[in-house]
C-alpha cells in the first residue's frame, strides 16, 4: 500500500466516522421528538405510564444510551420494567450502526396503547405513541437536519456528542 492509498484510506475512515456521529445524533434526535410529542397524548391516573417513557440508542455495537424520563412509582412493576429494558438494550446494540427504540415499558402499556376509544380516558387516550409518532413525521427533516449541522433545539453545538447532555438537552429526565 502506498503511502497515498494510506492517506485515502484514513481520509475515508475520518468520513465514515463523522457520517456514523451525524446519523446517530438524528436518530437520537428523532427519537426525543416521537417521545416528546407522545407522552402528553398518553393517558393519566397515577403518572406511571408516562413517567415509564423510554428512549433507548445505540451508536452502532456494543455501547448503548438510555433515557428515562422520571422514578418508577409503581414499584412492583420494577422487576419487569427492568427486564423489557435489558431486553430492548440487546435490541438496539444489536446492529452495527446506529438505532434507536422509543418505548413505554409500565406492564400494562400495550392494553392501555391498544385500548378502546370509547373508554372514559382522563387525559390522553389509546394510540398515544402512535399518534406521536404522526404527529412527529412532518418535523423530522428539520431535526434530522438540525441535528447534522449541531445547532438544533436539543442543548447547542456539539450537545449529542455527549451521551450526559443529550438527556439533559432533552429537558425530559436522567439518564439510566
Amino acid at each position: 500500500m502506498t503511502d497515498l492509498d494510506k492517506q485515502i484510506a484514513a481520509v475515508n475512515q475520518a468520513i465514515y466516522q463523522q457520517m456514523k456521529k451525524a446519523s446517530y445524533r438524528v436518530v437520537v434526535s428523532v427519537a426525543l421528538l416521537i417521545l416528546n410529542k407522545s407522552i402528553p397524548k398518553a393517558p393519566v391516573d397515577t403518572g406511571h405510564l408516562r413517567n415509564s417513557s423510554v428512549v433507548i440508542a445505540s451508536r452502532g455495537g456494543a455501547a448503548f444510551y438510555s433515557q428515562k424520563r422520571h422514578k418508577v412509582i409503581r414499584i412492583w412493576d420494577k422487576p419487569a420494567e427492568e427486564e423489557l429494558l435489558t431486553g430492548l438494550r440487546g435490541f438496539v446494540t444489536g446492529y452495527p450502526e446506529p438505532q434507536a427504540v422509543v418505548a413505554f415499558i409500565a406492564s400494562y402499556a400495550l392494553h392501555v396503547h391498544e385500548g378502546d376509544p370509547s373508554w372514559n380516558w382522563n387525559d390522553g387516550g389509546p394510540k398515544y405513541l402512535e399518534r406521536g409518532v404522526n404527529e412527529s413525521i412532518p418535523l423530522v427533516h428539520m431535526v434530522g437536519t438540525n441535528a447534522i449541522t449541531n445547532t438544533g433545539t436539543l442543548g447547542g453545538p456539539k450537545a449529542l456528542d455527549d451521551d450526559a447532555s443529550t438527556a439533559l438537552g432533552a429537558g425530559t429526565g436522567d439518564n439510566i
